[in-house]
C-alpha cells in the first residue's frame, strides 16, 4: 500500500491511493518529562502518604481496631452435604479448646519464669 500526503489538503490528513480514503493522523501523546523539582515533591508525598498510613495502622492495632486485609480470605465453612460433618467441627472444636489451653499453659510458665514446654515431643 502507497501512502502519500495530499499537497492540497490539510497537512494532518493523508489519502491512500487505492482506496481514496482519507485517514487522520495520529497526534503524538503528552511528553512524560518532567521537572527534579516537581518529581521529587511527588516522591516526598507519596512517602508522608505511606508513613501516615503506618502510623495509623500502628494505632489502630493499639486500639484494637481491625483493619480490613485483602491477603486474608474468609474460611468458607465445611458445606452441609459434607460426610460426617458433625463430627469434624466437634474435632476442630476440640483442637481449638488444646490450643488454648497450651496457650494459656505457655503464657503461665513464662510469667513463673519456667522453661517454655510446646509438647511437640
Amino acid at each position: 500500500v502507497k501512502i502519500k500526503i495530499n499537497q492540497n489538503a490539510n497537512p494532518t490528513l493523508l489519502t491512500n491511493e487505492r482506496t481514496n480514503d482519507i485517514k487522520m493522523v495520529k497526534k503524538k501523546g503528552k511528553s512524560k518529562r518532567i521537572t527534579l523539582k516537581d518529581k521529587y515533591k511527588v516522591e516526598r508525598r507519596v512517602t508522608e502518604a505511606h508513613r501516615k498510613s503506618r502510623k495509623k495502622a500502628k494505632r489502630d492495632t493499639k486500639a484494637g481496631i481491625k483493619r480490613f486485609d485483602h491477603k486474608t480470605r474468609k474460611d468458607p465453612g465445611i458445606p452441609n452435604s459434607w460426610p460426617f460433618k458433625k463430627e469434624l467441627l466437634n474435632e476442630i472444636a476440640q483442637a481449638r479448646d488444646l490450643a488454648e489451653k497450651r496457650k494459656e499453659l505457655q503464657k503461665l510458665q513464662r510469667s513463673r519464669g519456667d522453661l517454655v514446654d510446646d509438647g511437640g515431643g
